[in-house]
């Protein structure tokens, strides 16, 4: 549980920093 709630959280924080990355561009 732990492990998926880590994957989870990088997918999250991978998709935060591509929208910003996106706006910035």
């Amino acid at each position: 549980m732990y492990e998926y709630e880590k994957t989870y959280d990088i997918r999250c924080h991978r998709k935060i920093i591509t929208m910003g990355y996106t706006l910035l561009k």
